[in-house]
């Protein structure tokens, strides 16, 4: 049995925040970074990006829903919600944008070119202004999360094997978690934040893994958990609001005559612990993206078979399973009040970043350009 090795698409192989690359069947699957022995990152990506105004040092925010901010080419980019304002706020080699919890700061990555090329993690306030560099060295440092009180900020880091870091915003007290002879990446943090669930992939399976931040006298890191079946390969993990739950999707390989075929896609759903998983949602298409709404109620995925990726939405105990759109979606967030969906659109004549209202009414396309990925949604 061998894990299938999605293709990175549209942006360089250190950005798995942007939950975008393909399936054996063509469509659109949670990033992988390319193995160890291979872990020199791709350029950013090259399309051709219609020019932005620069964004002065204030951004007031409007009451129309908030602001995306977004990778726009190789740069950062601010949106109103609503569709009005959009600037450039970093005009540098930079990706994967993440709002701080309060809405005020900005964390993203950004290429450093010297003796030897690395991708580091930086801050910078939500207008663009006040810039600093968090960490410092030649790993390739990607995908950065805040903590829920802003105070620490993780992120998936290859020196070797891949591993998840996690340092405070003035870069100080940096910490290390790994799985034993496993890449990680994708930390999520635990709404109480004393807790990081990871991906952690072997040659074989994709595994969820819980990090307990705690330390202790011997480590830094107590032993960390791995959830779901060892039977599957399990992605996509997120935190259900408050806590206590895991969704998650899985997926089982049988080989026939040597070849490998994937025969079932699942969400489901677990307590932390790991016990009490069952399946909300079956399907015969490739699913992924798990995320849970604000109010913990519903749980959003897309679903795809290589022409075209829909998002769906499905209350927590399975019922209600909704289709809101179908175009090439590439990834989607929720508005944080849970009312919207934000996606990116990849279609060639229709690329570009829409929202969705969480009945699949209102479809309104905000840009118009293939090179606008990595979205983030803020206050």
């Amino acid at each position: 049995m061998h894990k299938h090795t999605p293709i990175a698409i549209l942006i360089a192989s250190m950005l798995p925040a942007l939950t975008a690359c393909v399936s054996p069947s063509g469509n659109v699957s949670g990033l992988d970074l390319p193995s160890t022995a291979q872990a020199t990152p791709q350029v950013l990506p090259t399309a051709t990006s219609t020019a932005l105004p620069t964004q002065g040092p204030t951004l007031t925010p409007t009451p129309s829903g908030g602001r995306i901010a977004f990778m726009h080419g190789r740069t950062i980019a601010l949106i109103y919600a609503d569709g009005s304002g959009q600037t450039i706020i970093n005009g540098t080699t930079s990706a994967v944008p993440a709002w701080s919890p309060d809405g005020t700061k900005i964390a993203y990555v950004s290429l450093i070119f010297g003796q030897a090329e690395s991708y580091e993690i930086y801050v910078m306030n939500g207008d663009g202004s006040n810039k600093h560099r968090l960490t410092q060295d030649t790993s390739y440092d990607f995908g950065p999360v805040w903590s829920p009180d802003g105070k620490d900020i993780a992120f998936a880091s290859t020196s070797g094997a891949r591993r998840i870091k996690v340092t405070q915003v003035d870069g100080s007290g940096s910490r290390e978690f790994s799985f034993p002879d496993s890449n990680c990446d994708f930390p999520k943090w635990s709404p109480d934040g004393s807790q990081l669930l990871a991906q952690c992939n072997t040659a074989d399976y994709r595994r969820i893994v819980i990090f307990n931040l705690a330390k202790s006298p011997q480590n830094e890191a107590m032993t960390p958990i791995e959830l779901g079946s060892a039977d599957n390969s399990n992605q996509d993990g997120s935190w259900s609001p408050n806590g206590t739950q895991i969704a998650f999707i899985s997926y089982r390989y049988v080989s026939f005559d040597n070849n490998e075929s994937i025969t079932s896609f699942s969400l489901n759903v677990m307590d932390t612990n790991g016990s009490q998983t069952h399946a909300i949602v079956q399907r015969g298409k490739y699913i992924f993206s798990a995320k849970w709404s604000p109010d913990g109620k519903q749980i959003a995925f897309i679903e795809g078979d290589g022409g075209s990726n829909g998002i769906f939405v499905v209350d927590s105990d399975g019922s209600g399973l909704t289709q809101l759109v179908e175009k090439k979606v590439g990834e989607f967030v929720w508005s944080p009040n849970g009312q919207k969906i934000a996606f990116a659109d990849l279609a060639a004549g229709s690329a570009g970043i829409y929202t969705v209202n969480v009945d699949g009414s209102g479809v309104r396309q905000l840009t118009h350009d293939s090179s606008d990925i990595g979205i983030t949604w803020g206050p």
